[in-house]
């Protein structure tokens, strides 16, 4: 009785929680015809977050995102009777701040369910890259800049297995808003978007909170 109560004392007066929740996927694909492609797509994300609990039903603070998606391929080519060897690599890079504004619907102590608002302001580089060893040819550019700004809304939770220590899973953009103002040399257009449980599974995230 005393270690749960001591628990609960300890609960009630933490303030801050931080939190760092991310995702990690990758796919290996291979040509069909004599294994003359071969390639790798990888992404990964990282979410850290801290905020400061008002009272048991709300939570507010500052987000940062940080994401990159990378895909590489090697092909075997048959070019005027020579082999070439020819390696690829596109990818995307994003780093986004932001704020965020959590509701808890249930919170136990050691079990909370939350809903969260959040709002972001991002920078998207996206880029290429070309290595052909016949001619040397190495050629890296960026390809695509993009200004972001999103709005979403999430629902996570988490459990406190040690003391103050919990696992956090999140289901992030359940419902999604972007406005992208795009540039590619001298091409420059705005894309806005509106989505709804889109990609569900994709956007499952993993990682631990500290309250204190």
């Amino acid at each position: 009785m005393s270690t749960l109560a001591t628990e609960r004392v300890q609960a009630q007066t933490s303030r801050f929680v931080l939190s760092v929740d991310g995702q990690l996927n990758s796919i290996k694909r291979k040509a069909s015809e004599n294994n003359s492609f071969e390639g790798k797509e990888y992404d990964y994300s990282l979410h850290p977050r801290l905020g400061y609990r008002f009272n048991k039903r709300w939570t507010a603070g500052l987000a940062y995102h940080f994401s990159k998606n990378e895909i590489d391929y090697t092909a075997n080519l048959n070019f005027n009777g020579m082999d070439v060897l020819l390696k690829s690599e596109l990818g995307t890079k994003r780093h986004g701040y932001g704020f965020f504004i959590q509701n808890h619907l249930v919170d136990n102590n050691k079990f909370q369910l939350f809903v969260e608002l959040d709002g972001q302001k991002a920078k998207e580089k996206s880029f290429k890259e070309v290595n052909d060893f016949i001619t040397i040819i190495d050629n890296r550019e960026i390809f695509r800049e993009s200004d972001q700004y999103n709005a979403a809304i999430n629902i996570g939770s988490r459990y406190y297995f040690f003391k103050n220590l919990a696992v956090e899973i999140r289901s992030n953009n359940i419902v999604q808003y972007r406005h992208a103002e795009n540039s590619n040399n001298n091409k420059e257009w705005t894309v806005k978007d509106f989505k709804l449980l889109d990609n569900v599974l994709g956007n499952i995230s993993l990682g631990l909170a500290f309250r204190f």
